[in-house]
């Protein structure tokens, strides 16, 4: 069984050797690796930047056997997020393929939009609450009010 997981992870992809890697250990192959144990793949959706690691000593390798990644594009903050939120919702859309299900990790503006689209399909998901979206959120005005819909 396939699984889609959607997180708010910023992701390294080395465009030399085309793997993937994280600048903390906390979203490193190990972290994903622990959703094989129920699942036989794991697609993970996440912001990807794109660079040339000449030296990969100060990260973590983020990919490995039964889990891949799904490239969002690296937007960071309100202005870019509103400037790319119709390519962002279209491309949510063609995320949603074969996964029987999708373990949605909020909060997150962009897992926000995927869930949406997730819903209409009427296939099963859980949600994994990883902070508390009044803390992550309490300076963000943009935030706020999508959180309020």
């Amino acid at each position: 069984m396939k699984v889609l997981v959607m997180s708010d992870a910023h992701i390294i992809k080395d465009d030399l050797t085309n793997t993937y890697w994280c600048r903390t250990a906390i979203h490193a192959y190990d972290f994903w690796k622990r959703y094989l144990l129920a699942f036989e793949e794991v697609s993970v959706a996440a912001r990807v930047q794109h660079m040339s690691l000449e030296d990969t000593t100060l990260y973590s390798r983020a990919d490995g056997d039964g889990v891949h990644f799904i490239e969002l594009p690296f937007i960071r903050g309100v202005k870019a997020y509103l400037k790319n939120y119709l390519r962002l919702k279209s491309l949510m859309k063609k995320i949603i393929t074969d996964e029987e299900c999708a373990i949605f990790r909020l909060p997150s503006l962009p897992t926000f939009l995927l869930l949406d689209e997730y819903k209409k399909k009427k296939r099963p998901y859980a949600i994994e609450v990883i902070a508390d979206p009044e803390d992550a959120y309490k300076t963000n005005i943009f935030a706020k009010v999508l959180l309020k819909k």
